[in-house]
């Protein structure tokens, strides 16, 4: 088992190229075509998506050789480690283009979603704040009575 093992982390190590090859592949997703969709023609009018596109990933490759020493007989050289990886994306559509005769036209998408949720989050960030420096207020009073 120890040689299975030790081959297949020398060769993880003398082949890194593949792990960067698979890592090329990820980042296209974050290429112009995953930005702009296909243009969609009606008539005189052309519409064109934008979107936003995050891609994040990482891996990992580690080891160590480990001598086992012994008589003449057991000793072996030992390769010990391991890796890893992962990844992950994101798109969200931010904008429609327009472009007609009269000119090109941006709309942004406005998410409402993430506007209630950062107002909501504001407002319970601001009213812990006033409870604290309520709380910090009466505990003023009381240290100077």
């Amino acid at each position: 088992m120890t040689e299975i093992k030790n081959e297949i982390f020398l060769d993880a190590i003398q082949f890194p190229t593949e792990g960067l090859a698979l890592m090329g592949k990820v980042t296209d997703a974050a290429s112009p075509k995953a930005v702009f969709g296909e243009p969609i023609q009606q008539g005189d009018t052309t519409v064109i998506t934008a979107s936003s596109v995050n891609v994040g990933l990482g891996y990992g490759l580690g080891g160590f050789v480990l001598d086992r020493s012994g008589s003449e007989h057991e000793k072996r050289s030992e390769v010990n480690g391991g890796g890893g990886g992962g990844g992950g994306s994101h798109a969200r559509p931010v904008a429609v283009i327009s472009i007609n005769p009269d000119g090109v036209k941006v709309e942004p998408i406005v998410d409402i979603t993430k506007i209630c949720l950062g107002f909501f989050s504001m407002m319970a960030a601001i009213i812990a704040a006033l409870a604290g420096h309520k709380a910090a207020k009466h505990k003023i009073r009381k240290l100077a009575k």
